[in-house]
């Protein structure tokens, strides 16, 4: 099972099971951390830098035991391959089957993916346990860690609390919903190895409760979204509690009321290195002071895509966010919604960035960020010149941009771009030739093309049959997502895709027929389809 999708809903996982799966790959996302290989949401870096999941494997040859092609691509990343054989069986998984892989650069995630099956055996996952990749299922994790609970939390797992435990069966990670009451909080504080802590969604939490948050001594890691006491925001008070935590590495706060005052407390949490304020609504540009002066900062997501109705919507001035200027150790910033000044760039060990609607000058000090690996500019001014001088990052690998005025002519410039792997596009006024241009950048493997462009825009899809069959020069595409597709002959011009792995359809107007014949034509791709308002699903 790929996890990453779980977390996110999209496999049709309830929400219990959801949080079951981000539990048992906590802890071993925190040990990763702490060996000095943080977790990657930037994008690909050298495969020397990825975690052991994000490098990439390949495998040819003939037909082998599912086994021996799993340990096969766990050696290439420097795993042991642990299968735990009872419960594989119980899910049906025959590790003695025979199967004819042909995996070529794909990622280690991916790859366990396509070998294992996830779709055709539900509850398989796997975790990592130090060096060694286990391949088990949920119900083996979860029986194996309701065992070494300490008996006040055995009633609660599985009913709105999940922990995660590590190989001596020390409680290591919570996840907590609306069980977790100031008094379940205190009694946290008996849990020495306790690293990370997700209070998401939690409701029944006061001010009072949140002060316990300060008796979590090895605590590393905090997520709180959504946390409130009847409307009143408790993000100041979660920041005055965790600013007395001696190790805190990350903290992720949404939708708490966190106001400029409550971030003033970060700068008393010197050993932090991740921070993240999402829909945070009441900060302004004080609270960029603030965070400009944790200088150890290496990751700063201050997302607020739309408002809320409690607290609106995030708003910084581009004078405001030339503080962060001072923040030279960064490697990911996200500014979505925000259009910082030029001047903020370059930022030296940038890998990660996004940003709203800037322009051409911005994309001109952007280009000398070389070591840029992930660029996402949404509602972007930047014209077909601004993207000229973006295509002189010889790193970037992933480029995600919605635009309005980019034109055939821009994108053509996106063929200097030598290591440009994920490309996401909503371009209204691009058609047919920019597919030939993207069939020139052979080290496309991931493609995302939306219809519209936008939401809301009415422009009609620009691509016809004749210009997704260009696609078929790009021999290392293995991911293809299109959204409004509205092109007559689509079916005969994807069935000759035949290099993909996953073939994602939303909003189309393709019938079950269709759907079906696209199946038959690609029997190795897994196709899945949502019309209008239905739930994503394998056309299978």
């Amino acid at each position: 099972m790929n996890l990453s999708d779980a977390r996110r809903g999209r496999l049709g996982l309830s929400r219990t099971w959801r949080l079951l799966l981000a539990a048992i790959i906590a802890g071993a996302t925190v040990r990763a951390q702490l060996a000095g290989s943080p977790a990657n949401p930037a994008g690909d870096r050298a495969s020397e830098d990825l975690p052991p999941l994000e490098r990439k494997v390949s495998l040819a040859g003939g037909p082998r035991a599912l086994r021996d092609a799993l340990t096969d691509i766990c050696r290439q990343v420097g795993l042991s391959f642990k299968p735990d054989e009872e419960a594989l069986a119980a899910a049906g998984l025959q590790l003695d089957e025979r199967v004819s892989p042909a995996l070529a650069g794909e990622p280690l995630k991916e790859a366990l993916g396509r070998l294992a099956r996830w779709r055709a055996h539900p509850g398989v996952c796997h975790e990592l346990r130090g060096d060694a990749l286990v391949l088990t299922t949920v119900q083996a994790i979860q029986d194996r860690t309701s065992r070494h609970l300490p008996e006040w939390l055995k009633p609660l797992q599985g009913r709105g609390l999940l922990a995660s435990i590590d190989g001596s069966g020390a409680v290591t990670a919570l996840t907590a919903g609306d069980v977790m009451t100031d008094e379940l909080l205190a009694r946290l504080e008996s849990l020495p190895g306790l690293r990370e802590l997700d209070l998401s969604g939690t409701r029944a939490l006061t001010k009072r409760g949140l002060a316990h948050l300060g008796g979590l001594r090895a605590l590393e890691v905090l997520r709180l979204h959504g946390v409130n006491d009847e409307g009143d925001g408790l993000g100041d008070a979660a920041i005055e509690s965790a600013s007395r935590i001696p190790i805190l590495r990350e903290l992720s706060i949404g939708e708490c009321g966190t106001t400029d005052d409550g971030v003033r407390n970060l700068e008393a949490i010197p050993l932090l290195r991740r921070l993240e304020l999402r829909q945070e609504g009441r900060l302004t540009d004080a609270a960029l002071g603030s965070i400009a002066k944790l200088r150890g900062l290496r990751h700063l997501d201050l997302s607020s895509y739309v408002g809320t109705a409690s607290y609106g919507r995030m708003r910084f001035s581009p004078e405001g966010l030339l503080q962060l200027a001072s923040l030279r150790e960064l490697e990911v910033l996200w500014l979505p919604g925000q259009a910082p000044a030029a001047d903020l760039f370059p930022l030296p060990k940038l890998t990660a960035l996004s940003l709203g609607a800037v322009g051409d000058d911005a994309a001109a000090r952007i280009a000398g960020c070389r070591g840029l690996r992930r660029l996402e500019l949404l509602d972007s001014a930047v014209t077909d010149d601004g993207l000229k001088s973006l295509a002189t990052l010889a790193n970037l690998r992933e480029l995600s941009l919605t635009s309005r005025i980019i034109t055939d002519a821009g994108m053509a410039h996106l063929r200097a771009l030598p290591r440009l792997e994920h490309l996401d596009l909503r371009a209204t006024a691009v058609g047919d030739e920019t597919l030939g241009y993207l069939a020139e950048i052979k080290t496309l493997t991931h493609l995302d093309l939306n219809g519209t462009g936008l939401p809301g825009s009415g422009v009609a899809w620009r691509f016809s049959a004749q210009g997704l069959r260009q696609l078929k020069r790009l021999p290392g595409l293995r991911t293809l997502r299109l959204t409004n597709l509205r092109v007559s002959g689509a079916t005969d011009a994807l069935a000759e895709l035949v290099q993909l792995r996953v073939l994602s359809l939303t909003m189309t107007d393709l019938t079950a027929d269709e759907l079906a014949a696209l199946e038959h034509a690609l029997p190795d791709v897994e196709v899945t389809a949502m019309t209008g308002a239905g739930r994503l699903a394998p056309a299978r």
